[in-house]
């Protein structure tokens, strides 16, 4: 009984002691607490309440979309083209290097190759085309 009480009160001190240590570190995690965004409203805007219509902004809005073409289409067919390549030469060869013999018709493999390999490389190859912006062209008649 008393070693009971003597490990039980020697754990409480212990962890009484890691506590001190420890308590600056879990003030850290505690949640930021971040100011809420409140809509103000423009009292010189005029108002008109017409059931069942939205009304918009004239102003230009930093979003409207005017993201500069790209050419990450043009990357993405290349690179799915060439990758795509290789997976059917790669589909092709394990096809014809079977413990069969090599006998037998190869097409859908190569067809799976060729599928697997774009799907592969149309990702990465759109990534790279997409870091250089398409030039406005003119057009004179």
């Amino acid at each position: 009984m008393r070693f009971a009480f003597a490990a039980t009160s020697a754990l409480l001190l212990s962890s009484a002691g890691l506590m001190s240590f420890v308590a600056p570190c879990v003030q850290a995690q505690r949640p930021i607490v971040r100011p809420t965004f409140v809509p103000t409203v423009n009292p010189a805007a005029p108002r008109y309440s017409l059931p069942g219509v939205v009304l918009v902004s004239a102003e230009p809005r930093a979003d409207s979309g005017a993201v500069p073409r790209t050419y990450w289409l043009e990357g993405g067919v290349v690179g799915g083209g060439l990758v795509g390549i290789g997976g059917a030469v790669l589909g092709a060869g394990l096809c014809s290097n079977r413990e069969s013999g090599g006998q037998g018709n190869c097409v859908g493999a190569t067809l799976l190759g060729f599928l697997a390999g774009a799907a592969l490389g149309f990702p990465p190859g759109a990534l790279i085309g997409g870091q250089f912006p398409k030039r406005h062209r003119s057009v004179t008649l």
